[in-house]
């Protein structure tokens, strides 16, 4: 197989997959633990409340609330603050629209009202847990480990906050911390399968993906006992990990397990991508990738990635349109740039073809000259 494309697309799919670490949204991490604690109620159930008495803070509380589960942030904001102005000492509306503000992007006025409540009522391990998640979202991990730690301090059986304890120690490098803590934490809550999840997820940054595999399996074989199992991420993880391993063919089995429990997910179909091209199976890679930019037409590596299968396949037309996609997303992808250049050249398209290899050299890559002193005068 053509050795540049396995590295192009290796690294440029990761970007989509669960072991670039994406730094998740707040709502993505902190969705499932919101809903749980704080209930979203109907929005007519709150209007009752407020027209029998408009001056209700548990009415704009509740509207607030409502309307955060219709998505409608700004609007929920603005009812929330209603009722803290009502009531300044009304803790879990300060939690509520601190939560609130961090799904809308508000980090610094999300911490405001996370910190008031710290001092007001501490020993809320919700609190800390939020906070912890502001940090990580903004990368500042050693912060994000001290919330955490608090967290699982307040409530010792707090699972996602050694979760994500564990996540920030990753990004941090501190490796052994971080194996340390959720062996720890597995101790504490043996029959919880996202922390060898999380651990597995540590040891395949260590590239352990012997030992990574090993507790992707123990996830994987405790998820029907585990109602708070993600069955599907389990198998995207091992899938990945075997195909690091070298077994493409188990990720590929794991991968398309995971694309039957959740078909509309791009993750698995994303990395299933991958295991076919190292298998040189460019074909069912490319229907991968199809599935990925159906899904994700947004995402500026999938056009990339489908592109780089094209050219495999001799489509060089619909590899070069796949390029151009990935530029309008991204105007200075170096890569995008200088391989829809050499589509370019296919199609007998040379002068074209140099500005998109000098636009490749200006955004940094360097291969480029080569080709421009070469071909271009």
């Amino acid at each position: 197989m053509n050795s540049r494309l396995l590295g192009v697309i290796i690294n440029i799919t990761f970007s989509l997959s669960a072991f670039s670490q994406p730094i998740e949204s707040f709502f993505e991490a902190c969705k499932p633990r919101f809903e749980r604690t704080y209930f979203v109620p109907p929005i007519q159930v709150c209007e009752k409340m407020l027209k029998a008495n408009d001056k209700s803070a548990e009415g704009y509380f509740c509207m607030g609330k409502a309307l955060y589960g219709k998505q409608m942030y700004d609007s929920a904001l603005v009812k929330l603050d209603k009722a803290i102005q009502i009531n300044a000492a009304f803790t879990e509306a300060l939690v509520v629209r601190g939560y609130v503000r961090a799904v809308a992007g508000k980090y610094p006025n999300a911490l405001e009202d996370f910190n008031k409540v710290v001092r007001m009522t501490p020993g809320d391990s919700n609190v800390n847990f939020f906070k912890g998640y502001v940090h990580f979202v903004n990368k500042r991990f050693k912060e994000a480990v001290v919330e955490f730690d608090l967290a699982t301090k307040v409530n010792p059986n707090d699972e996602d906050a050694y979760v994500e304890k564990g996540e920030s120690k990753s990004f941090l490098k501190d490796f052994p911390n971080a194996i340390k803590d959720l062996t720890a934490a597995i101790t504490k809550l043996p029959t919880a399968s996202r922390l060898y999840n999380a651990r597995g997820h540590v040891k395949y940054k260590m590239r352990d993906f012997v030992g990574a595999n090993l507790d992707y399996t123990k996830a994987i074989d405790m998820a029907e006992a585990d109602t708070r199992a993600d069955l599907y991420e389990y198998l995207n993880n091992r899938g990945n990990s075997k195909s690091e391993a070298g077994d493409n063919k188990g990720s590929i089995e794991d991968l398309t397990k995971a694309i039957e429990l959740e078909p509309n997910n791009p993750k698995a179909y994303n990395n299933r991508g991958v295991a076919k091209t190292i298998t040189e199976d460019f074909k069912g890679a490319y229907e991968d990738y199809n599935k990925v930019t159906e899904l994700t037409p947004k995402e500026p590596s999938a056009f990339y990635n489908r592109g780089q299968i094209r050219m495999e396949l001799k489509d060089f037309r619909g590899a070069m349109d796949d390029f151009s996609v990935a530029i309008r997303t991204n105007t200075k992808d170096a890569a995008a740039f200088y391989y829809r250049a050499q589509c370019k050249l296919k199609l007998k398209n040379k002068q074209s073809a140099c500005d998109d290899f000098r636009s490749a050299l200006h955004f940094g890559m360097k291969e480029a000259e080569v080709d421009i002193k070469k071909l271009c005068k």
